[in-house]
C-alpha cells in the first residue's frame, strides 16, 4: 500500500521532492529535515502531516493538492469558487452532466487541465 500511496502523491505533486517511503517506525529515527509528511495514520507530535488514504477520489485529491501547495507556497484556490461557476453557468445554459462538470472545473483549478476534446 506504502508504494501505491507513494506513486500516487508523486504524480499528484511533481514539484516536491519526495524521500522514500518509510514506516512509523522508521520515522520515530528518521534525522533529515523535512517541510511536510504524508501519512495513512496520524502522527503525534509532528507538525505539517497530512493524513491520506491509499485510493483517493479525484475530488479528495484535489482538496489535498489545494491544501499542501496552500501550506507550502501560500497558493490558494477555494474549491467552493466552482459553486459560484457552477451556478453561473446554468444560467446560461443547460447543464447535462453536474459531475462531469464539476469535477472539469475542479481539474482546471487545482492542477494542469486537459483542455482536449
Amino acid at each position: 500500500m506504502s508504494k501505491i500511496m507513494e506513486n500516487r502523491l508523486r504524480q499528484l505533486f511533481p514539484e516536491l521532492y519526495f524521500h522514500p517511503a518509510i514506516s512509523v517506525r522508521e520515522f520515530d529515527f528518521f534525522k533529515l529535515p523535512v517541510d511536510i509528511v504524508f501519512s495513512s495514520i496520524p502522527l503525534k507530535g509532528i507538525k505539517n502531516v497530512f493524513v491520506v488514504e491509499p485510493f483517493m477520489s479525484d475530488l479528495a485529491q484535489s482538496i489535498l493538492r489545494q491544501n499542501v501547495l496552500k501550506k507550502i507556497f501560500g497558493l490558494e484556490t477555494e474549491l467552493n469558487v466552482i459553486e459560484c461557476f457552477i451556478l453561473n453557468i446554468e444560467k446560461h445554459t443547460d447543464i447535462h452532466d453536474y459531475a462531469a462538470l464539476k469535477t472539469g472545473l475542479v481539474d482546471i483549478l487545482t492542477a494542469t487541465p486537459d483542455c482536449g476534446p
